[in-house]
């Protein structure tokens, strides 16, 4: 009669058309790309902070220019600590088949006469009926941690070498 998927598998096969490894692969991309953007966002605030001049007098009238990163700003780098993956799921699957049959029959009869007609009557009913009911309810939910981490010690010093020098920083969007 009626051919559907769904009635030939089990929960287990339903939930495993979830394409749950997409879903992992997915995540891990995503983790992969915000780190590499807040990287590069962490390098060019150093490069800013490094580029960033402040002018002071010292103690003879003189005037001294000094980087923020020279005055002890650092910029601030973030790492994924930990990523969790929680997925629910509830699958419900009702496969509902229904036949009935049903026959009447009336026969007339009459005994007063025995030559006369008598007429027959028979009915017939036939019923089938499948009924198809799923169910899938989802909720997932992804928790990801941030750590702020110290910047790179050799990234700093080599901002502030390049900027005592008189250079000058410049970083590719």
């Amino acid at each position: 009669m009626f051919d559907n998927r769904i009635e030939k598998m089990n929960p287990g096969q339903v939930i495993t058309d979830a394409r749950l490894p997409d879903m992992i692969e997915q995540m891990g991309k995503s983790i992969a790309s915000a780190q590499l953007a807040m990287d590069s966002t962490g390098v060019k605030i150093g490069t800013m902070l490094g580029e960033s001049k402040v002018n002071f007098k010292d103690a003879n009238g003189n005037s001294v220019e000094r980087s923020l990163l020279e005055l002890g700003f650092s910029p601030t780098f973030y790492h994924f600590s930990e990523t969790d993956i929680e997925l629910k799921m509830t699958v419900s699957m009702r496969v509902e088949k229904s036949f009935g049959f049903e026959l009447d029959a009336n026969v007339g009869s009459n005994d007063d006469d025995p030559n006369r007609t008598v007429m027959y009557g028979a009915s017939v009913s036939l019923d089938y009926h499948q009924k198809f009911n799923f169910d899938v309810t989802a909720s997932s939910t992804i928790k990801t941690k941030l750590k702020a981490i110290p910047a790179p010690q050799v990234f700093l010093e080599a901002i502030r070498d390049h900027v005592s020098s008189g250079g000058t920083l410049s970083s590719s969007d």
